[in-house]
């Protein structure tokens, strides 16, 4: 469910339907879903802590940055991984000047359209 809302925000509800039915059926989460690993907390922490950014992005409010950072230290408290996703987001904000891009910058069809182009001559496939 987390995922379709991230999804939803990022990109329109059929995208959303997508990504919600791949991480549905995807054998890999199924597994990690039964074990006792940190990975399942760790992808959920992640992925609501993104959302939680979405929203902000959506309607500033200093809730969704102070919600995105307590998830952000729990999930670099769960794997060690996570303190770098902070880094990253660290380092884009100071390059970017704290300027957040509109929410649909770059459409699906803009970005297969390019795929489609610099891929072309590679694969042979396209």
């Amino acid at each position: 469910m987390l995922t379709f809302l991230t999804a939803e925000k990022l990109a329109g509800r059929n995208v959303g339907f997508w990504a919600g039915a791949l991480i549905a059926v995807d054998p890999a989460q199924a597994y990690l879903s039964g074990t006792f690993l940190s990975e399942p907390l760790f992808i959920f922490l992640m992925v609501l802590g993104i959302y939680f950014l979405i929203r902000y992005r959506a309607k500033p409010s200093i809730r969704w940055l102070v919600g995105a950072g307590i998830v952000f230290g729990l999930a670099g408290l769960t794997r060690n991984e996570g303190w770098l996703f902070g880094i990253a987001l660290w380092m884009g904000a100071v390059f970017t000047l704290g300027r957040i891009l509109p929410a649909r910058a770059a459409t699906n069809r803009t970005a297969l359209h390019g795929c489609g182009h610099s891929c072309r001559g590679r694969t042979g496939i396209m």
